[in-house]
């Protein structure tokens, strides 16, 4: 078997698990998003229901006050599920199996290079206990570049230029926060209707 058919043999089991963990995790995120609405609708319905009992009897002034009081408690439930969205994503990132990081190492640096924005040498800047993991994801690859064990936080990559002019970040906060924009933008939509 020649290394350019094992490479893209590699590449391709890669991608597979690759797609796979993305499709697992768009799953579970949609579990957690459905369990959320459900919750949220079955205390928002109680809620209203409460209110509304206690409005009819009372003036004007007052029912206005209380559906303002009702907006910031959903805004604060929302907040909530949103944290807890969050959480248990950092949770689930914090928990990755050394296979399921190599994994995810390979396709953020090949996504990186995807970019098109990288010609020459380039830099991969992984947490310190990523060092070994991100070697083998490019000796995987077939890419070699330096490995600098400079970042903290859940992991991920943050790939740049020799010179560090250009700059992929793809670390796992950066990643999640674009993830919980989607998430903010869907539970909007479904809870709120916007």
């Amino acid at each position: 078997m020649s290394a350019e058919r094992l490479r893209e043999e590699v590449l391709a089991r890669a991608r597979a698990k690759a797609e796979k963990i993305i499709e697992d995790a768009k799953r579970q995120a949609e579990e957690i998003i459905r369990k959320a609405q459900e919750e949220y609708r079955r205390r928002l319905e109680e809620a209203r229901r409460e209110a509304y009992h206690r409005v009819v009897s009372e003036e004007n002034e007052k029912y206005i006050r209380r559906v303002m009081e009702l907006n910031m408690e959903v805004l604060k439930e929302k907040n909530r599920m949103i944290k807890y969205i969050e959480e248990e994503a950092k949770r689930r990132l914090a928990e990755l199996s050394p296979e399921d990081r190599l994994v995810s190492l390979k396709v953020l640096i090949q996504d990186a290079l995807n970019t098109g924005m990288f010609t020459g040498k380039f830099r991969v800047r992984v947490r310190k206990e990523d060092v070994e993991l991100a070697k083998k994801a490019l000796n995987e690859l077939g890419l070699e570049a330096e490995v600098a064990p400079d970042l903290d936080g859940l992991g991920g990559v943050i790939v740049e230029n020799d010179d560090s002019t250009i700059a992929v970040d793809n670390t796992y906060e950066t990643r999640l926060e674009q993830a919980m924009k989607a998430v903010i933008a869907k539970l909007n939509e479904l809870v709120f209707g916007e």
